[in-house]
């Protein structure tokens, strides 16, 4: 199966990256790995989240305040543009093969599997009255993103063998989460 069209390339990644990292947002803005993490919990979650509700956080994680600066409009649709792109990109690709979704941090060493899980973590908590019945039933499923995303050695050591490890089972949560949301 292609991959959907509206996939975003490296080069576009890193131009999204470079935009994410504006100096009025550069500490506050998530990452592209942060923003793939972020869609894929949106993507999975139980209700949909409309895109004007969660788009601040993409600025903004901790309290969806902060603004970028666009340098004139076509800037800021480009910015639009590729977040609305990343969303739709992450949500087919887990439709599509849930299995055979590779996260960013797989695909490249600058890409930040903590960031990614935190990301993902944010995007449950937009939601969280509507993960929380799967949550309570089934803890276990986003165990490896919460230990990832906290970054403790030793809670990783504790629970999973090592990193890589950890890394697959978030993968395997992803396709029980498609499983139930869409099969």
């Amino acid at each position: 199966m292609s991959a959907p069209q509206t996939e975003l390339t490296l080069s576009e990644l890193d131009t999204l990256d470079q935009m994410l990292a504006q100096p009025e947002v550069e500490e506050t803005s998530m990452d592209a790995a942060a923003l793939e993490g972020f869609c894929a919990a949106l993507a999975l979650g139980p209700r949909p989240v409309p895109f004007e509700r969660w788009l601040p956080y993409v600025w903004d994680m901790e309290h969806a305040l902060a603004r970028p600066r666009f340098a004139g409009s076509q800037q800021g649709e480009v910015a639009h543009d590729l977040i609305t792109r990343a969303y739709a990109s992450v949500a087919a690709r887990l439709r599509a093969a849930p299995g055979a979704f590779v996260p960013l941090f797989r695909r490249g060493d600058q890409w930040g599997v903590a960031e990614w899980c935190a990301g993902f973590l944010l995007g449950t908590s937009i939601d969280a009255r509507g993960w929380q019945a799967l949550i309570e039933s089934e803890p276990d499923w986003l165990q490896p993103v919460v230990v990832l995303a906290m970054g403790d050695d030793d809670e990783l050591e504790a629970t999973f063998e090592d990193v890589e490890d950890a890394m697959d089972a978030v993968g395997a949560a992803l396709v029980k989460l498609v499983e139930v949301r869409w099969q």
